[in-house]
């Protein structure tokens, strides 16, 4: 698993900077949000949680940061 996890960070630390900038501070709450969605994901592997409503408000959440902070 620590294998996965580090290569999942470097996919996504790689391609962060080819998303658009939308404003300020969005990529790095876009980083939070995807790091609490994997956090979620590694939870149901273990717990076998229902995610799906964590999972959408992580995603309501990014959504209201960037419709609060628009330019």
């Amino acid at each position: 698993m620590p294998l996965e996890k580090k290569r999942i960070e470097k996919l996504i630390g790689e391609n962060l900077n080819e998303v658009p900038d939308r404003c300020k501070g969005y990529r790095n709450e876009l980083l939070d949000s995807l790091n609490d969605v994997i956090l979620e994901e590694r939870q149901h592997q273990i717990q076998d949680t229902l995610i799906q409503n964590n999972v959408n408000e992580i995603c309501d959440n990014l959504g209201k940061y960037l419709t609060e902070n628009e330019v």
